[in-house]
């Protein structure tokens, strides 16, 4: 695999993402009551989708992050925690889908089960799909 375009080594490629991208926050996102497990940016870097312990996912414009576009507390489905989200890869973040998979909560003798939600996210964040 060759390097990426700019880059005359893999070594260059580390040595750039990790020493001379600025490193100091802009923003702090305060809207999750517990740990975020997992963030994910749209194809289009327009969107940027957190989710967390909390049970819940929240979405940002990545313009303007001080407050989510969508929140979303999926403990009504009977989760433990929210652990991954992703956008589809496609070409716009307005004809994207964003997936979201949990963990499910279980009693003692349970098994732990995990489940995924699909929101649309031309459709203000509807449910199109769950398994």
């Amino acid at each position: 695999m060759s390097p990426p375009p700019g880059s005359s080594s893999w070594r260059s490629e580390f040595r750039r993402l990790h020493w001379l991208l600025p490193a100091v926050p802009s923003e702090e996102l305060r809207h999750h009551e517990q740990e975020v497990t997992h963030a994910d940016i749209s194809s289009d870097g327009a969107l940027l989708a957190t989710c967390g312990n909390d049970c819940c996912v929240l979405v940002y414009r990545t313009a303007s992050p001080r407050d989510p576009v969508f929140h979303a507390d999926l403990s009504f489905l009977g989760w433990r925690s929210a652990d991954r989200c992703y956008f589809s890869p496609s070409v716009s973040s307005s004809s994207s889908l964003l997936m979201v998979s949990g963990t499910k909560a279980a009693d003692i003798m349970a098994a732990v089960r995990g489940e995924i939600v699909v929101f649309s996210v031309s459709d203000d964040f509807q449910i199109c799909a769950r398994s």
